[in-house]
């Protein structure tokens, strides 16, 4: 059965492939712009990376830089507070938005040397960085353990933030549905270009016709694009976390060792993460990775010890070989928008991701150069 937007004629109309936190931001920022959207997410919503997040928003660089991607995550750091405001404003949940701060902290020489030179950098490139002694460490944060802590290498970056993930999707959702968006939820199982400029979506028995497309599901974008004949670095890669439930924080900053992190709300609940490991499409946890996570997270703070385990679980982030996402059309496929690729910073970067997707829908200008994002067939 062909199905036919309502109202196709009377503006734009975009089908956006994936729920989380990448498909409904854009979704979101299209539905802003009058732009007709249709949700289409597989029944698979604990296995997204986006659920899964702890919701981190890191520090980003003022500056230039290498890095092609950092206007992309200043853009979307700046974009936070408003968009929270939003969302808050027009569904009432409060995604949990707060500018906590983060800990950035070292043990041993090489993992001290490795913080000093990227702290450095950050400075160099206008970041707001704090350097620390272990004195003032343990006043910010007195439920520490700071025996091990390199005390050359303690640093706090006041810009850090967080959210909620659950909230902020939920709010995401919510806020699409009542702009008139609509959502169907079934794995789409082709995509393709129509003579007449539009694009046929299939899924389950039926299909469904827009004027875009936007291919926006994580690690299951790669399969879309190979069957449209673009090779892309787009894999799974699989995060465990832990979850415990306390009856009062134990800390308020993010606390980050390396690419490991503690990560407190305000009513208690409190976050380990997270592994990194090329699985497949295997979300299962690993009890070994799990207990690693634990002995992480009591190292600091070793009142955990006597805490019970709320849960765990495991998403799986779409990651890029190259290191950066992809965002744009698809060349000689106008009408097949692709933003994915995200990995760790999916919800950090979705806002300035769905900036940038809706202006190009529109053909109005990026926000950031979207050269080093783009896609090659």
């Amino acid at each position: 059965m062909d199905r036919q937007p309502q109202n196709l004629k009377s503006s734009p109309h975009c089908v956006v492939v994936g729920g989380g936190v990448i498909g409904l931001s854009i979704a979101y920022e299209l539905a802003r712009r009058h732009v007709q959207c249709t949700i289409i997410d597989a029944p698979r919503a604990t296995t997204q990376a986006s659920w899964a997040a702890a919701g981190i928003l890191p520090t980003p660089h003022t500056g230039i830089g290498a890095d092609p991607s950092e206007p992309l995550r200043l853009l979307s750091h700046q974009m936070y507070a408003e968009w929270s405001r939003w969302l808050l404003e027009e569904t009432g949940i409060d995604n949990g938005f707060r500018q906590c701060g983060g800990l950035h902290l070292a043990r041993d020489p090489a993992e001290a040397a490795a913080l000093v030179a990227s702290m450095t950098e950050l400075i160099v490139d206008g970041g707001r960085v704090e350097r620390l002694s272990t004195a003032e460490l343990k006043r910010c944060e007195p439920n520490l353990q700071l025996d091990r802590v390199n005390h050359d290498a303690i640093f706090r970056l006041p810009d850090e933030a967080q959210i909620r993930t659950p909230r902020h999707l939920t709010a995401l959702r919510i806020a699409c549905l009542q702009r008139g968006a609509q959502w169907i939820t079934a794995h789409v199982t082709g995509v393709r270009s129509l003579d007449n400029g539009q694009v046929q979506i299939s899924y389950a028995n039926e299909t469904i016709r827009s004027d875009f497309v936007c291919l926006a599901g994580g690690a299951w974008t790669g399969e879309f694009l190979r069957n449209l004949g673009v090779r892309t670095g787009i894999e799974p890669m699989r995060g465990q976390m832990v979850l415990w439930h306390l009856k009062s924080p134990l800390i308020d900053h993010v606390v980050n060792e390396g690419l490991r992190y503690l990560v407190s709300r305000p009513d208690g609940y409190l976050l380990a993460g997270a592994t990194v490991d090329d699985s497949g499409f295997d979300h299962e946890t690993r009890d070994q990775d799990l207990k690693d996570l634990v002995a992480f997270a009591e190292s600091w703070l070793p009142a955990l010890a006597n805490v019970g385990i709320h849960t765990t679980w495991a998403g799986l982030r779409g990651g890029s070989r190259r290191g950066r996402p992809y965002l744009g059309r698809i060349p000689g496929q106008e009408n097949i928008l692709v933003a994915a690729g995200h990995f760790r910073s999916g919800v950090h970067l979705a806002p300035a991701t769905a900036m940038a997707i809706a202006n190009l829908l529109l053909h109005e200008p990026s926000p950031f150069d979207l050269t080093p994002f783009g896609i090659q067939t």
